[in-house]
């Protein structure tokens, strides 16, 4: 559904000063000053981002490494990888205040005609926690395509599974999708 999802404006009440400066053909760093009238609206945030050498497409070089930290010392971290023409790696990191808030491991599969995708995020060997997301997405027609989701989440002594279905029909002009799940 992300498709749709871009479409929607993110409001904003105050002002935004944003400057990004190219530093080379593959560094670029960028700083946000957000000011408001609402509760811990102002901030001020500094980015970098670098984008490797390894074009894959026109559209897509990698690796790709983005940094953005703010004035209260929370970071949001990736890494996005093209391992080989099949495989896809991304690991996303962030921090509240000094402390790890996410870490998100991600690895990509794309077949001829399927993908898989397994998700590993906030994995605590310790504490025995975290969740474990599987997808799997299968084109049966040129415009039809169906999947299954399996999510896995364990922690405190409990664990659950929750099995989800999927579906998308594309056309040159629209495309439909939905998702059926338990819960």
């Amino acid at each position: 559904h992300k498709k749709s999802k871009e479409v929607f404006p993110v409001p904003f009440d105050g002002f935004r000063l944003a400057v990004n400066k190219g530093l080379s053909n593959h560094f670029q760093v960028s700083h946000i000053l957000n000011m408001s009238a609402v509760p811990n609206g102002t901030s001020y945030h500094f980015g970098a981002t670098y984008v490797g050498g390894v074009q894959t497409s026109p559209t897509e070089a990698y690796p790709v490494i983005l940094g953005d930290i703010d004035n209260s010392g929370s970071l949001s971290a990736q890494i996005i990888h093209q391992i080989s023409k099949r495989i896809k790696a991304k690991c996303v990191v962030q921090t509240q205040q000094k402390e790890f808030a996410m870490i998100q491991m991600d690895a990509d599969y794309r077949g001829d005609d399927f993908t898989a995708v397994c998700t590993l995020g906030n994995i605590d060997i310790l504490n025995e926690s975290g969740i474990i997301v599987n997808h799997y997405l299968q084109r049966l027609t040129k415009h039809l395509d169906v999947g299954v989701e399996c999510l896995y989440h364990y922690g405190q002594g409990q664990e659950s599974a929750v099995l989800s279905l999927a579906g998308k029909y594309t056309t040159d002009n629209w495309v439909a999708a939905g998702q059926i799940n338990p819960a």
